[in-house]
């Protein structure tokens, strides 16, 4: 080979060089873009299970309010209940009331008949 031939193929080699650089710096560009998409969907897979934790702790804490409503609902119903409970007695113990003050006026009215002694 001669010095002639040499200067062609090395400038043959260089024109080639300047027309991969392109696909080479777009090369680099991509690795850049998948590498920053990379970290986008890191970043995004640990915001969703932050997010996913933060979801259980607040259901975690609906399920414990709604079991103390549930237990001051049952305190309120016992508390009614008890109540009506109350209201009953009374309500006999009236009529109990009521029953002996007929039965000791009729005895009263038999004994001024002079019915009874």
């Amino acid at each position: 080979m001669t010095k002639l031939e040499l200067e062609k193929l090395v400038e043959e080699q260089a024109k080639e060089l300047e027309e991969l650089r392109p696909i080479a710096e777009e090369k680099e560009d991509f690795k850049e873009q998948q590498r920053r998409l990379t970290q986008e969907v890191y970043d995004a897979n640990k915001k969703i299970k932050q997010l996913n934790e933060s979801n259980v702790a607040l259901q975690k804490q609906f399920d414990e309010q709604t079991k103390k409503f549930n237990e001051l609902a049952e305190l309120f119903d016992n508390y009614i209940s008890t109540y009506n409970d109350g209201l009953e007695l009374y309500k006999v113990l009236v009529r109990n009331n009521e029953r002996t003050k007929e039965l000791l006026e009729l005895k009263i009215q038999k004994f001024n008949q002079g019915d009874e002694i």
